[in-house]
């Protein structure tokens, strides 16, 4: 299946085709609205994200997935004795 183009759940166009801006509130930074970008490592957020898409800065990599910092906070809530071995 391709990732190119397509809407979400929300209606929102989705995919590596579509040129977009980090979600990140006064980030300007371009990117795609691909998988790479999206909190929740897919379309919708998966089973931990939120589902939007961030630039490099705005996205953390760790914890179960790719993901913002709001979800990555969240999820550190959730699972304290992960943040320990950080």
């Amino acid at each position: 299946m391709c990732w190119s183009y397509a809407r979400n759940a929300e209606g929102r166009e989705v995919g590596y085709g579509v040129v977009a801006t980090c979600d990140e509130l006064g980030c300007i930074k371009k990117i795609d609205r691909g998988l790479a970008y999206a909190c929740g490592g897919m379309h919708d957020g998966g089973d931990q994200g939120c589902g939007k898409y961030f630039c490099g800065k705005h996205l953390f990599f760790g914890g179960p997935s790719q993901l913002c910092n709001l979800c990555f906070d969240a999820w550190i809530q959730e699972h304290p004795e992960a943040d320990d071995n950080a």
